[in-house]
């Protein structure tokens, strides 16, 4: 059987695809059993070393926390401001946000043009179609995106601040503050009690009325507890 490994750090690479023939370097002699979650394998001197993985270091580890806790908030749903009320959109991984990322960009290129009252369509996460003129999503979209990007200057900040630490305090590091409290995008948080957004749905809700969809009005008008 043949076995291959990396021919600059001479790791043993597991369940290799076809192509790694074509750079690795191989061996016909057998691999011994190793644990690859605490071991490393590498062939040295014509054959193969079983070693164990030193333990992180304190900062190494609080930084490999602090990326798990960046991802489950990076890749989680966001609420948003739509005509019909506040709505949930899904960004549960690279494809979701693709998607949404196009839809913004597609609505941005219709403004570029001259084409403001041209229709965006969004499937929220109730599986309701949202549909509105581009200069109405680009603002959601682009709120939407900011708030993502707000999680990247926390998770930064936090980042640099732990790489300043010694050991013993990187170990006592909380990194759970100074993150957004709810998947809101912040003009939500700020002006959910505003009269300004007050007033805004007001005139929404109006629209809605006027157009016959009572309770669609009465959806939204919900939201600002009326």
């Amino acid at each position: 059987m043949t076995n291959y490994y990396h021919p600059q750090t001479l790791e043993h690479i597991r369940n290799p695809l076809p192509a790694v023939a074509d750079w690795a370097t191989s061996t016909s002699v057998p691999v011994p059993l190793y644990d690859p979650t605490i071991e490393a394998c590498r062939f040295v001197s014509g054959a193969w070393v079983v070693v164990v993985n030193p333990l992180p270091s304190k900062i190494e580890a609080k930084l490999a926390e602090l990326e798990v806790l960046y991802q489950q908030k990076y890749y989680s749903n966001v609420d948003a401001l739509f005509p019909s009320g506040i709505k949930t959109i899904q960004l549960r991984n690279d494809k979701d946000f693709s998607i949404f990322r196009d839809i913004v960009y597609d609505a941005v290129a219709m403004r570029a043009a001259g084409q403001e009252s041209a229709l965006v369509e969004f499937r929220t996460e109730d599986n309701v179609t949202q549909t509105l003129p581009a200069s109405e999503f680009i603002p959601v979209g682009l709120d939407v995106l900011a708030a993502k990007k707000a999680l990247w200057s926390v998770r930064t900040s936090h980042k640099d601040a732990i790489l300043l630490l010694t050991e013993e305090q990187a170990a006592t590091y909380v990194i759970t503050t100074g993150w957004p409290t709810t998947n809101e995008p912040y003009w939500v948080q700020q002006e959910k009690n505003s009269k300004f957004y007050k007033a805004q749905i007001r005139r929404r809700a109006e629209k809605l009325q006027s157009a016959g969809l009572l309770v669609e009005s009465l959806t939204i008008l919900k939201t600002i507890g009326e």
